[in-house]
């Protein structure tokens, strides 16, 4: 399975993933998946565990595919989009997600 494949079947099946961005392991809830205003393809996902240094909080990130390796879908599941406050929005509205697929 293609990288965008598997975040698609995490998203459809409210699964987490386990991914390895710049090289940092990190367990996240994938929302949504499309693009950014120059076409690269991104991830909305709430991380819960990992990453490094102040990225290793759990919270709202954009993610671009290419940085991505090992992506596993994990057996845990996920109730649905985590609550975002304004501070989230203004972050993520900078990456201009055009949605493919989503919660």
């Amino acid at each position: 399975m293609s990288k965008a494949e598997l975040i698609c079947e995490a998203i459809a099946t409210r699964s987490r993933l386990q991914i390895c961005y710049h090289d940092h392991y990190r367990v996240v809830e994938p929302n949504e998946y499309g693009s950014d205003q120059r076409g690269n393809p991104i991830l909305l996902a709430f991380q819960v565990e990992g990453g490094g240094g102040r990225d290793s909080r759990a919270g709202w990130r954009v993610l671009d595919l290419a940085s991505m390796a090992r992506i596993a879908i994990l057996p845990e599941h996920f109730r649905g989009p985590m609550p975002r406050n304004k501070q989230d929005e203004v972050r993520i509205g900078r990456s201009c997600l055009t949605v493919i697929v989503g919660l």
